[in-house]
Parts: C-alpha cells; structure tokens; sequence
C-alpha cells in the first residue's frame, strides 16, 4: 500500500507511531475512520520537508518567524539560505549540492550522505 492509501482507524488519536498514517510519514484523511485525531503531522505539506522534519516534527511545528528567516551557510561554503528553504531539499545555485537542515545534528546537511543518522534515519 502506498503512502496516499494509508489510511488509519485510531480510536485512540493518532498521536503515537501505533497510527498507520504517522508511521507512513502523512497526515491523516478524511478517508481515516479515527476518532479525536491528533495527529502532528496533520496540516503540514509532508511532501514538501525532509524526512528529518517529519521525525522532529514538533521541533518543525515550533519554529517562529526569526528562526525560519535566520541564514544558515551552506556546507559547500559556497552561499547561505534561510531555514525555511533548507526544511526540505535545497540545491545550492552555485555547485548545485543538494542539501537539507538536520534537526537532528541542528545543522545544514548534504543529502545522500553514505551515513545516516540514528535518530530519524535520513540525515
């Protein structure tokens, strides 16, 4: 099953990995027969941020204003970017990198590294 057909039937409120659609990294759907959903990922565009915020996705969800608009320098050296565009992937203008902010490491990533972090698994 993919991840746009999962859908859940929590009665408990899809707030821990027993929720089938957080354990598929998406929100939940009117198409879920779960009651009192409280699932964190629910009006986040999942598709749009890196697996690393979906694992940390109440340190994503508490992020102010000045934190999202605060540079980061890329690792390439070659430019820096505001948070909000490193959520999810960012490939660097100049040396055309890809990379991503690991919440994990609280620091700006390469993508495709040949080591993945303990935590969430994809930085």
């Amino acid at each position: 099953m993919g991840k746009e057909e999962t859908c859940c039937q929590c009665t408990t409120g899809c707030d821990t990995l027993h929720c089938a659609c957080i354990k598929a990294g998406r929100s939940c759907t009117q198409a879920c027969g779960c009651v009192a959903c409280d699932n964190p990922l629910n009006k986040v565009h999942v598709d749009q941020v890196s697996g690393c915020a979906i694992y940390n996705i109440e340190k994503y969800k508490h992020l102010s204003k000045q934190e999202l608009e605060a540079c980061h320098l890329l690792p390439c050296g070659c430019e820096s970017q505001i948070l909000r565009n490193l959520i999810g992937s960012y490939q660097c203008s100049q040396c055309e990198k890809i990379y991503h902010y690991s919440f994990c490491f609280n620091e700006v990533i390469e993508e495709g590294s040949n080591w993945n972090c303990e935590f969430c698994g994809s930085c």
